[in-house]
């Protein structure tokens, strides 16, 4: 399905009825990342809508892209299918969208899940390594780029076991348009700080935390967890960045289990 905001196109997939949940992919990602990711609710009960942000699957790039605008065409396709209220599964850069939305839109979600995800701005000593591959991506465009960055998403038992999996989301992610790397990365160095967002939501929020994730540190997810009125955190041990392949059925009962705490 697709929809145009602002002469852009968006692009997004949706099942079921019912509750809505919506599903944010991360950086390098698209909509199909959850394509496996079945977290055991009925199409009676819930409606499910996974979105490709600008730039990344085949949703058109925002020469303007920031954590706002894309938590704005979250909304445009929500008020395109007169939805009025949902719960909100961001991962990674897919939870930073969800943070911002949570800010333009408060009162409009039932939840929120940071699926390793956090709600800092960049440190200043993480934003010189932000610049240089934003440069190195517009200089030498994204392959060599995602042939790092995709396989530092595990840890190195799980690149050991499955390199073809692994192999198979670096082949996808060359496909992405080097400039959408460059301003998805641009707009993640310029996010700011929303830990006061956490601290005022109203609604239930799920933190997913692998224990060996490169980049969500342990020790960062758990300075965040205390934040909200009501957080449940989820520690996955020997898990990496991408808990919903490195640890599918564990986090699926996660979801769902937060889902109908939620719905």
């Amino acid at each position: 399905m697709n929809i145009l905001r602002n002469g852009r196109r968006i692009t997004y997939q949706k099942i079921g009825k019912g509750t809505t949940i919506v599903f944010l992919h991360g950086f390098c990602e698209d909509l199909s990342m959850w394509d496996d990711f079945e977290p055991g609710w009925t199409s009676d009960d819930y409606q499910v809508i996974a979105i490709d942000l600008a730039g990344f699957g085949h949703s058109d790039l925002d020469p303007a892209l920031s954590m706002d605008s894309m938590a704005q065409d979250v909304r445009a396709v929500l008020k395109e299918e007169a939805v009025e209220s949902c719960i909100l599964i961001g991962h990674s850069m897919g939870g930073y969208v969800g943070l911002a939305f949570a800010e333009l839109y408060p009162g409009f979600l039932k939840g929120l899940c940071l699926f390793h995800s956090h709600p800092f701005a960049d440190t200043e000593a993480k934003k010189p390594a932000r610049k240089k591959s934003i440069d190195f991506v517009r200089r030498r465009g994204a392959r060599l780029f995602v042939h790092q960055l995709i396989p530092d998403l595990f840890p190195p038992a799980f690149n050991k076991a499955r390199p073809d999996f692994v192999k198979e989301l670096v082949l996808a992610a060359e496909q992405i348009d080097s400039e959408a790397v460059a301003l998805a990365s641009q707009a993640m160095l310029d996010r700011k700080d929303r830990s006061a967002v956490l601290e005022q939501i109203d609604c239930p929020v799920l933190f997913i935390v692998g224990d060996e994730d490169n980049a969500v540190p342990f020790e960062l997810s758990l300075s965040m967890v205390y934040l909200p009125k009501i957080a449940n955190i989820k520690i996955l041990r020997g898990v990496g960045h991408m808990g919903m392949f490195e640890a599918k059925g564990e986090t699926e009962t996660m979801v769902r289990e937060f889902v109908e705490f939620c719905g």
